[in-house]
């Protein structure tokens, strides 16, 4: 599944309806610490382009991320699926990114050496039961 990163903001921040890469550089910017696959995304994009971001906050979960950007620290760019799960989000403004539009890739992965156990056969029947090929 491919999800789309956007670009999340505090309550009453006007943004446009997308914004470039470029413009991502003139934001505070609250973003998961590295190692995070999100922040790895983000730095793939951004460094070759030359495009430096104030990092004003590195945190280490989503939640954390939302409730900086809710008390007004900065904006943050978050998978659109972290807004559907946090209530307290989805007031908060958002744009779209790009181009290049930046997309998180998400993969079932499991172990070839090992069998599974019974939650984990059960977790992958329900991943493959949902319909994933909408991408958000």
């Amino acid at each position: 599944m491919r999800e789309r990163l956007i670009l999340v903001a505090p309550e009453g921040t006007s943004l446009k309806f997308r914004v470039s890469l470029a413009e991502l550089a003139q934001v505070p910017m609250i973003l998961p610490s590295a190692p995070n696959p999100i922040r790895s995304l983000v730095d793939a994009v951004l460094l070759p382009r030359r495009i430096g971001l104030q990092i004003v906050a590195e945190v280490g979960a989503v939640h954390s991320a939302i409730a900086l950007v809710e008390h007004g620290v900065g904006c943050s760019i978050l998978p659109q699926s972290a807004l559907l799960m946090a209530q307290q989000a989805k007031r908060l403004p958002t744009a779209l990114i790009g181009p290049p539009a930046l997309w998180n890739r998400l993969v079932l992965a499991m172990p070839a050496a090992r069998p599974l156990s019974r939650l984990q056969q059960a977790t992958a029947a329900l991943l493959r039961q949902m319909d994933f090929r909408q991408t958000y």
